[in-house]
């Protein structure tokens, strides 16, 4: 049996020492126990196991800097065995640098995510035609994701091929079939919440979808929890609390004033069958967050990269969207018709996009502009949030995004920038929850910023 395979499930009552024949390899020590989020700098061996796990394995192992004996860690787990501490790496994951760091991430996060819904809006004004911008902008953001995917497969090759290592050019960790699998995953939970989003959304007002979308935070607690084993601590709880209180502000004072149940077409709103649609979007919302944790973090098996995940999905949802396009045809879910109409309007829409004239119905010159604008944004918006949930994790990701809705609510608020059809005014609770929310997300991350001895020490072999 491999020593290396086995190590993490020794128990410290061996009766004696164990020998390494050979150098493991990158792989192997990944197969050894999953990383933590920041790299091992040192290891802690408590006296009485000190004598039969010999140091120069452990250097081998891990690369570690440097052997302690773990009696002398303040905060050390009482049990006997070996322990792996990052102490020297929170220092550096909190230190002024790393936090600028993490926040300008997060800007950046808040920041396209924003740009995403204002543009969102402009493509829709410019093209009314829900089914063929679903299908059609995914077919776009494809192809942009495709050849930055071809861009870094090149240099992953150079790379692996500089340091002589192979695995350096590997886009994902896990084997084909594991990753094939997550990825249609991936794509069933995405195609149903753009279905269910989509269809809903005429029949859904503004403010109350705003307020369910809400719904896609403790959802996602909840899902990674359940699914990742993901444990929170108090003080994470009590800043996803402040995030949530803050993210609802801007939504519920609109929700309670607005009594109005009609769209300016007269069009019956909020009844219970599209609420209940739209509101289980927000399902698959907060299963795909937990997913692509799976997917992309480093505590989990796939390890893929962001723009391999990304290319491969939005590929695969390509012909889901494009079959999602027939249920306009059900008079529930769309205007109904027939066949032949519903081609006439995909005809239709690919002329409006190339302004072809005279314009179709519901088509706004030059359309092509702000529906590459969203494409732009869209590729840079989900890039980010797979980078945080990378990094970070898939609750955070959500709880960082719920600044993008006050945020949005400033951009829409200037004419010059949506123009006089999409302006809406800014009022005291937006502003709000646009200082709420930051507060709640200092201090989910407060106890990294601040550090903690206990969190840094990951039993590697205990008692069992």
């Amino acid at each position: 049996q491999s020593t290396w395979g086995h190590l993490s499930s020794m128990s410290t009552d061996a009766e004696a020492p164990f020998s390494v024949n050979a150098t493991p390899t990158p792989s192997e020590r990944d197969a050894l126990l999953p990383r933590p989020r920041t790299s091992i700098s040192h290891v802690y061996l408590r006296k009485e196991s000190a004598s039969w796990i010999p140091d120069g394995l452990l250097r081998c192992c891990f690369e570690v800097a440097e052997v302690k004996n773990a009696s002398l860690v303040r905060g050390a787990p009482a049990e006997t065995g070996i322990y792996l501490t990052a102490d020297s790496d929170e220092k550096t994951r909190n230190s002024p640098w790393n936090i600028l760091r993490l926040v300008l991430l997060c800007v950046a996060t808040v920041a396209s995510g924003a740009a995403n819904n204002v543009t969102f809006v402009l493509m829709g004004n410019a093209l009314d035609n829900p089914a063929f911008l679903l299908y059609f902008t995914t077919a776009l953001y494809s192809l942009v994701y495709g050849a930055w995917y071809l861009w870094r497969k090149r240099s992953l090759k150079a790379a692996a091929a500089a340091s002589g290592d192979p695995t350096d050019a590997k886009m994902y960790h896990s084997t084909k079939g594991d990753m094939i699998y997550y990825y249609i995953v991936s794509i069933v939970l995405i195609t149903v919440n753009g279905a269910f989003s989509q269809f809903a959304d005429p029949h859904v007002n503004g403010s109350l979808q705003s307020l369910i979308n809400q719904a896609t935070l403790p959802l996602t607690a909840i899902a990674a929890r359940v699914y990742l084993k993901h444990k929170f601590t108090n003080l994470e709880i009590l800043g996803a609390t402040i995030v949530f209180l803050g993210s609802m502000l801007p939504v519920l004072p609109p929700l309670l004033w607005d009594k109005s149940k009609t769209s300016t077409s007269g069009k019956q709103m909020d009844t219970p069958f599209w609420v209940i649609v739209f509101l289980l979007s927000d399902v698959p919302s907060a299963l795909t967050n937990v997913v692509q944790e799976k997917i992309l973090g480093p505590d989990h098996g796939v390890k893929a990269d962001e723009i391999h995940y990304l290319t491969w999905t939005n590929i695969g949802t390509i012909p889901t969207y494009m079959a999602c396009t027939f249920l306009s045809l059900i008079p529930t879910f769309g205007q109904g018709g027939t066949l032949s109409e519903l081609w006439t309007q995909q005809v239709d829409a690919f002329k409006c996009f190339g302004g072809v004239t005279p314009l179709p119905p519901g088509c706004q010159a030059h359309a092509w502009w702000p529906i590459c604008n969203f494409v732009l944004w869209f590729v840079i918006y989900f890039y980010m949030c797979a980078v945080v949930t990378a990094k970070e994790s898939a609750a955070f990701q959500v709880i960082v995004n719920t600044l993008v809705v006050p945020v949005s609510a400033v951009a829409f608020s200037f004419r010059g920038l949506v123009g006089a059809g999409a302006q809406t005014e800014l009022n005291q609770w937006m502003i709000a929850g646009i200082i709420l929310i930051p507060v709640g997300i200092v201090v989910y991350k407060g106890e990294e910023v601040i550090g903690s001895p206990n969190r840094a020490i990951v039993p590697l072999i205990a008692r069992h």
